[in-house]
């Protein structure tokens, strides 16, 4: 059975302002993604500051799923990333969003 933790990664590159609604793009994105398999039933989110794309690699090398979000106004970048992972450690190294 998956955690029952969210973690939230958004880009370390956009302001504090913008980190809070890529948080929520992704949340949702998760949900509608997942909404079959899913298991966080709107329990603990962990929000976190990292290089996304580098992210994408490590969590794809690791066999992990996870979300990501496009922005639209940013040329569709990705900007944040969604996973739920029974793994807690290999987020440890990276800073709280805002910290």
């Amino acid at each position: 059975m998956k955690t029952n933790k969210l973690f939230i990664l958004v880009s370390k590159d956009i302001p504090l302002e913008d980190k809070a609604v890529q948080a929520i793009h992704v949340a949702c994105q998760y949900l509608l993604d997942n909404k079959d398999t899913q298991t966080w039933n709107n329990q603990t989110v962990v929000y976190l500051e990292a290089d996304i794309d580098a992210w994408c690699i490590k969590l794809d090398i690791k066999g992990e799923l996870y979300t990501i979000f496009k922005e639209p106004d940013l040329d569709y970048k990705i900007t944040a990333l969604a996973c739920q992972t029974d793994r807690h450690n290999i987020f440890s190294k990276l800073n709280l969003m805002g910290s």
